[in-house]
């Protein structure tokens, strides 16, 4: 690694990934909640990199841990202890910080958030982040999830603007065969209009669903013997 960063051959290790790192990741804001010791220990590890720590808290802290927490971070920290999934998730969605660093039932809807995310616990399948060693993989892990390209490149799907109902084809009918009516009932005259939009109506043909989805004729009876329902076929 020093090879790469250059002619640092007289810094210590803990140095030479200040300088490769810490361009990259000061000043980027981080949420801790972790059990024992470590939303205090780890603070340390960020701020060598010039992190900001916006929160921290404990699962199960006690009274001498929060005191203890006040000499690792700065004035304005949020200390939270003993939160609910609810209340942690508000607290994120408020603050909106670079990173959260927490356990395996935090990590996926963090990541649903959009938000980058390292487990705290079991090091992510990475580690260990403890001594000199762990502390280069602790700055690789920190810049591989900050970092990411990916964060930027996709939308939660309840994010995704709304697509209206597939364009249909046309298909004959029986000569005198009703319209296709929905599972609900006859369709509006809005949803037949874009069902038809696909062609131009021609005598003797009535609309029917394109290759996204596929109409069945799943009733019959005496009075409306070709009452239709459409649904969207699997991918």
């Amino acid at each position: 690694m020093a090879a790469e960063m250059g002619s640092v051959e007289d810094l210590e290790l803990e140095d030479v990934l200040k300088v490769g790192y810490r361009p990259r990741l000061e000043g980027k804001s981080v949420m801790l909640y972790v059990g024992g010791l470590r939303p205090r220990h780890v603070v340390t590890a960020y701020d060598d990199f010039g992190m900001v720590i916006a929160g921290t808290g404990y699962e199960f802290g006690h009274n001498d841990d929060y005191k203890r927490t006040g000499h690792y971070v700065k004035d304005g920290t949020l200390i939270y202890d003993d939160v609910a999934g609810y209340e942690l998730e508000k607290f994120i969605e408020k603050i909106r910080p670079d990173l959260v660093g927490s356990g395996i039932k935090e990590k996926y809807p963090v990541q649903k958030m959009g938000i980058p995310f390292r487990q705290m616990h079991s090091w992510d399948y990475s580690g260990p982040y403890h001594g000199y060693d762990g502390f280069a993989i602790f700055a690789r892990d920190m810049d591989l999830a900050i970092n990411n390209p990916v964060r930027g490149m996709y939308d939660a799907p309840w994010d995704k603007p709304e697509t209206g109902p597939a364009i249909a084809a046309e298909c004959p009918l029986p000569p005198g065969a009703p319209a296709p009516v929905s599972s609900g009932g006859p369709m509006s005259s809005s949803h037949h209009r874009r069902v038809s939009e696909c062609g131009r109506p021609r005598e003797g043909l009535q609309p029917c669903l394109s290759r996204q989805t596929r109409c069945s004729i799943t009733h019959r009876s005496s009075s409306n013997p070709n009452t239709r329902t459409c649904w969207p076929t699997r991918k």
